[in-house]
């Protein structure tokens, strides 16, 4: 990348210049010793010789016969000097300045007070609107090449945009890359003109020649004019060559007599190793999307990682500084200091703008409701609060719980409870639980307040803040079917937790089971249902590794129609006994190729190939950045993430497979690196989403080792994970359809799929390509988005995905068209900051201070005193623009003239010099 942009920023200059290359051999002072003896000796015997020989003859013909064997001496000097053309060129390299942009999700914060009070912009919005509007950039261009970086949470920046200089020097530019064909032609016609001006002179000269030598009969006035006319013969001679070899223009076209040649003679050679790299087009600031380039993602801040990998990049280039937008807290990666010593070693400046409040934004700040999406009437539930402050260390701020009726709007807020909260330290999480009892069957909104704080001398204070969850209370159970090839451990653990579960009603199929055998569920099956009315009662089926070719084409059919169509969440737990059977036979009955459908991974027919199966030590799982924000992940009662997880030990063996399906999810992978497969831990909780329903792979049967750590790790594992897959069924809005989303709490940055299933007032699915879904932001911005068919073209079943650009509450509504009232589907989305982002959101100051003073560089508190002032950025970063000379090759058609012209040259006065002497009659 960075060679492309060093190519595009260098201007390339041609400069040609002659060299006697025999010089550069003589690199001893005796050489030259040496050299001046020898010439001095041959001029020394050429005199002598000459001007005895010719003692006879005038004095202007002995001079003129020792000019002749001088000038042929001359010209051997000449061709044993070698003089060469070359062209060489000037690679003039633009200064570069690095603008990194923080897009870390704390910039994405409106502080308060704002900065902009009008607009309250957030962080990034300042930063959007200065490179988009103010004169930031143009001024940095008339010294430098910029380029724009985003950093975050990654250890690599990505370069957004690249503007190179505009203020070039104009004396600088002035030497043309190709020399004009005018001005050689100009030239050659002062050379040709004197020429021509000495050829008449010669003439002449030869005229009055033979004119003494008729009237005057005498030696010695003839003998002048033939020096006259052989000197300005041999000095016409020597200015034509010389025209020939500096210009290459004829006479005809330097006199005038011809029209010049319509290309340039001499062109720059701009052909690079690089040459199909692609061109960088350079746009107006004004025309890129920068509130979309710049959207805040990371869940964390990398400064340090950031300026060392531009370091990096930038060596060997005359970078003059870099510039870092931020508000200053470096939460991952390498230390400010670090970057600094690094940045100090290679001299490169750094100049931090600082871009935040120095306040905390908020006193109290909620960070999240957690209620259960589904409750009975009359039976007591419990939601937590979760509150995060700054500053108010072991003060008291009291919480309230309203709820009111999502139906009817008019109804007044119920109060549920209020509660007393002692403070944490600064960024530290209270949980808040609440206990309230719902009375009606309905929808019901739960708002959770804090209404009073004794911090009063608070100089950065917030409005105070509230957070909602609904909760639809229903007079159903949870209807759940397990599904057994054996009495596994899982099995059951997890039939006695539901079987005791006053909330779900549980019925088995144990494949080993027998007659008259006795199990704590409410009904004990022994086939699978034939008939749609009673499968599709059930809102969840947990497989636990059964055999699946003792069910016939009819009923596995009827399975993937009540996950795809029913939105029936499948929960399938791998097992070492049956599975092998089915999913690595190739030989396996037709109707398993609906499994091998349902299931989110693809199987191998060799387990060979995979590696190994177990190990003889516990391996923990390896929780991915989906798996975190999986509910079904969270196993502690006071967390808001995954972090439980690292108190397991871990299993000891898992299901391994050959992939898992494109559209799928990887929750969690076996950590174990004998396992591994082309460097990649195996997947070992997948997900997908299987038409309107949810399907979840378990890699291993050995979850039930979470009780030795809590007993309640186990039940809230099961509880939630059958709680997502069956969501479809537990939260439908309509028997006409069901919209779904992937995650319901989610991390700023994050994308969030949606699914939705539809059908039209017969029930038919919907043939429609795309239906809309109307999405309103925390902001309470409307955005539409639109949903394709999904599954392979499966009438009535739609899919699409946003991204969480804002913390807070996302509303969609689905509209179904139909006569009378129409159906709307709803769905709310949860968005959160990370708590590295939140815990000190305030701008820092004192780091930032340092990094700039540690490598000379200094810092801007606000983007206005970096852009405008004496001592803006533009004024201070000094310019590294860098000159680079690169020798030419010799000129072979220079060498070959040259040596034409030498030929004729010494040829020719060797030749004069031989006429003479006849004519004189000398030996």
């Amino acid at each position: 990348m960075i060679g492309i942009h060093a190519l595009l920023a260098q201007a390339t200059t041609l400069r040609t210049y002659f060299e006697l290359m025999r010089l550069r051999q003589l690199d001893e002072w005796w050489h030259w010793l040496v050299l001046a003896i020898g010439c001095l000796l041959v001029l020394t015997a050429v005199t002598t010789m000459y001007l005895m020989d010719a003692r006879a003859l005038a004095r202007g013909k002995r001079w003129l016969l020792l000019l002749l064997r001088i000038s042929a001496f001359a010209g051997l000097l000449v061709f044993f000097l070698d003089l060469q053309k070359r062209t060489e060129q000037k690679l003039v390299k633009n200064s570069r300045l690095a603008v990194l942009v923080d897009t870390s999700q704390s910039m994405g914060i409106a502080d308060i007070p704002s900065a902009s009070p009008d607009t309250n912009e957030t962080r990034i919005q300042q930063v959007t609107r200065a490179l988009a509007d103010s004169p930031m950039l143009g001024s940095l261009r008339e010294k430098h090449d910029v380029t724009i970086y985003r950093f975050d949470e990654t250890n690599q920046p990505v370069e957004m945009a690249m503007f190179g200089q505009t203020g070039v020097d104009t004396e600088q530019q002035s030497e043309s890359s190709i020399t004009s064909i005018a001005s050689r032609i100009a030239e050659a016609k002062k050379f040709w003109l004197a020429a021509l001006v000495l050829f008449g002179i010669s003439l002449l000269a030869f005229l009055l020649h033979f004119v003494l030598g008729r009237l005057t009969r005498t030696a010695e006035g003839e003998s002048w004019a033939l020096l006259v006319t052989v000197c300005t013969l041999i000095v016409g001679l020597v200015l034509v060559a010389i025209s020939s070899l500096r210009n290459d223009v004829g006479p005809r076209v330097a006199l005038g007599w011809a029209e010049p040649p319509t290309e340039n003679v001499i062109q720059e050679d701009t052909s690079s190793e690089d040459e199909e790299a692609p061109v960088v087009a350079q746009k107006d600031p004004s025309e890129f999307d920068w509130p979309s380039l710049l959207e805040p993602r990371g869940g964390s801040t990398r400064i340090g990682d950031a300026v060392r990998w531009v370091l990096a990049q930038e060596r060997g280039t005359p970078l003059a500084g870099i510039g870092i937008i931020t508000d200053g807290n470096s939460n991952r990666g390498i230390e400010l200091k670090e970057a600094a010593v690094v940045s100090k070693g290679v001299e490169i400046p750094i100049y931090p703008i600082g871009i935040a409040s120095d306040l905390p934004p908020q006193n109290v700040r909620l960070v999240d409701l957690e209620a259960p999406a589904r409750v009975y009437p009359g039976d007591e539930f419990k939601m937590t609060g979760y509150l995060q402050a700054y500053g108010l260390a072991g003060k008291i701020v009291t919480v309230q719980m309203v709820s009111r009726s999502a139906d009817k709007e008019d109804e007044e807020e119920i109060f549920e409870a209020d509660i007393d909260v002692e403070l944490g330290v600064d960024g530290e999480v209270v949980a808040v639980p609440i206990t309230v009892t719902p009375e009606a069957v309905g929808k019901r909104i739960y708002t959770l307040k804090v209404v009073e704080s004794n911090d009063s001398s608070a100089k950065n204070k917030a409005p105070p803040e509230q957070i909602i969850a609904k909760v639809r209370v229903v007079d159903r159970k949870s209807r759940i079917l397990l599904i057994a090839g054996g009495p596994t451990r899982d099995y059951r653990f997890l039939r006695n937790m539901l079987y005791r579960d006053k909330d779900s009603s549980v019925d088995v199929l144990l494949q080993t089971a027998v007659d008259g055998i006795s199990q704590e569920a409410d009904e004990i099956l022994f086939d699978l249902p034939r008939n749609p009315s009673e499968l599709f009662e059930y809102d969840t089926i947990v497989a636990f590794d059964p055999d699946w070719t003792q069910f016939d084409q009819a009923q596995l059919e009827l399975i993937e129609q009540w996950v795809a169509e029913k939105a029936g969440g499948l929960i399938a737990v791998a097992g070492p006994v049956h599975m092998a059977g089915w999913a690595e036979n190739r030989r396996a009955p037709a109707q398993i190729n609906i499994v091998r459908q349902l299931h989110p991974v693809n199987f191998s027919s060799s387990r060979i190939e995979l590696g190994r199966y177990g190990s003889t030590t516990p391996w923990p799982l390896a929780i991915t950045g989906d798996g975190r924000s999986a509910p079904f992940l969270n196993l502690s009662d006071d967390d808001t993430e995954a972090d439980s997880w690292t108190e397991f030990p871990g299993v000891y063996g898992y299901y391994p497979i050959r992939e898992t399906k494109p559209a799928a999810t990887v929750f969690a992978r076996y950590s174990d690196p004998q396992a591994f497969v082309d460097d990649q831990a195996p997947p070992l909780i997948v997900g997908q989403f299987y038409g309107a329903g949810r399907v979840v792979f378990l890699g291993t049967g050995e979850f039930w080792r979470l009780r030795a750590i809590d007993n309640g790790f186990f039940e809230r594992f099961y509880t939630k994970l059958i709680r997502y897959v069956s969501e479809g069924r537990l939260l439908r809005d309509s028997n006409r359809g069901l919209l779904l989303v992937d995650k319901d709490r989610a991390l700023r940055g994050d994308a969030i799929a949606i699914r939705a299933s539809a059908v039209d007032m017969q029930f038919q699915p919907l043939r429609d390509e795309t239906i809309n879904v109307t999405l309103k932001q925390p902001n309470e911005e409307l955005q539409n988005i639109e949903l394709r068919r999904a599954d392979g073209g499966r009438e009535g079943m739609y899919s699409g995905r946003f991204l969480a650009t804002q913390a807070g509450d996302y509303q969609l509504s689905l509209s179904l068209p139909g006569e009378g009232e129409p159906v709307v589907l709803e769905r709310e989305v949860r968005v959160k900051l990370p708590n590295l982002e939140v815990e000190k959101p305030q701008r820092n100051d004192p780091d930032l201070q340092l990094l700039a003073s540690a490598t000379g560089g200094k810092y801007y508190v606000g983007l206005e005193k970096a852009i405008t002032g004496e001592e803006s950025l533009s004024s201070t970063v000094v310019s590294k623009r860098r000159e680079t000379f690169l020798p030419g090759t010799p000129d072979r058609d220079f060498q070959q003239k040259l040596r034409t012209w030498l030929l004729i040259f010494i040829a020719g006065a060797l030749f004069l010099e031989w006429l003479i002497r006849r004519l004189s009659k000398l030996a």
